[in-house]
């Protein structure tokens, strides 16, 4: 089957409902936690911190690895709320 045979190949056409019903899907959250996450209020600031080689997905908990001085000082700083 090539690419174009694909029915995902059209990536802005791709959505959960073209998945075969015997797919198992795992919520990465509850309902409970999606409510409360959606009514938290987000701060006018945003810490980013950039990775190489990696990429990060909504959801998804990986242990990353950081080493350079600022980069710890970005995520400490976060942890405290400043």
């Amino acid at each position: 089957m090539s690419m174009g045979d694909s029915k995902f190949s059209n990536f802005d056409n791709m959505s959960l409902q073209g998945i075969d019903q015997d797919s198992e899907l795992i919520p990465l959250l509850t309902p409970e936690d999606e409510e409360q996450m959606n009514s938290e209020t987000l701060p006018e600031t945003l810490p980013i911190l950039p990775l190489r080689n990696t990429v990060l997905f909504p959801g998804v908990v990986i242990p990353i690895t950081a080493g350079r001085d600022k980069s710890i000082k970005l995520i400490q700083d976060a942890n405290n709320g400043s």
